[in-house]
Parts: C-alpha cells; structure tokens; sequence
C-alpha cells in the first residue's frame, strides 16, 4: 500500500472499520498519535448521532443566540481561554485560530458553534456565562444578561 487511501479501503473490505464502526481507525490513529483526525472522527460521529439545532430546546437556542452576538462583539482575544473553560481541546481551538486567522469575531462566533457540538441538547446560555466569569470577563457576562432581561429571555 503506498496510500492512505489504499488502508482505508482494505480496512473497510475486511470490516474493520465503517460508519457506525470506528473503533479500529481510532486505535490505529492514537497509535500514530494523530489527535486532528481523531477529533475529525468524533465531529462525525457527533453529527451522525444528532444535529444540534434539532436537539436543541428552541427557548436555549434563542437564549444562546442572543448571548452569541453579545459575546461577538465584547469578548475579544480572551476567546481562547473561555474556549478551554467551556472544554474544548487545544486542537479544536487551534483550528478555529487557523480557520479564522484574521477574523476575531469569527473565531468567536466558531467557538460557540463548536461548543454547542459537542454539547448538543445540554448546551445551556448559562454555561456560557460561568465561563466567562470564570475567565474574569465579568462585564461581557453581565451584557449577556442585560441583554437576556431586556429581551425576556433567561
């Protein structure tokens, strides 16, 4: 085999690995210590499982959104340390950095979106907030919930 593509298709012949059938390719993968593709593999087994919006209480999703373009236009550079509050993995963040490279507010917003993945129905505005306290970013936290009041939400 001189390709990756060439491992693939074996493993899959022989059934060793498939949609619902991962556990081979992480093994193999941890063993050559390619933690990106391993987060590849957990992103789709996330979106197989379920989609966030459609897991999602729509009142959460609303409080979320509103909460997002809070912290869009406040949070700034401290992005990454309320990112790792939040639980994501330095590799998740470092593609975010590298997928939004000269877009702060982007990077931010790609956060979010990234942590309501991985937390699918359990992704609560109020998270968002501890986090942000937590990172010592008491005045956006404290925006978010202005904004949470004034619209009814919260």
């Amino acid at each position: 085999m001189s390709k990756g593509i060439d491992l693939f298709e074996c493993l899959i012949e022989k059934t060793e690995i498939g949609p619902d059938n991962t556990e081979r390719l992480r093994f193999l993968l941890n063993k050559i210590d390619q933690q990106v593709l391993l987060e590849i593999i957990d992103d789709y087994e996330r979106g197989v499982t379920a989609s966030t919006a459609d897991a999602l209480d729509p009142n959460e999703r609303e409080n979320i959104n509103i909460a997002t373009d809070v912290i869009v236009a406040h949070l700034g550079r401290k992005w990454l340390q309320v990112g790792r509050k939040l639980g994501l993995q330095p590799t998740q963040l470092e593609s975010i950095q590298e997928k939004h490279s000269r877009d702060l507010e982007e990077q931010v917003r790609e956060l979010i979106k990234q942590w309501m993945k991985m937390k699918k129905e359990n992704a609560r505005v109020q998270d968002l907030i501890t986090a942000l306290r937590d990172c010592k970013q008491n005045l956006t936290a404290d925006l978010v919930v202005k904004q949470l009041r004034e619209l009814g939400a919260h």
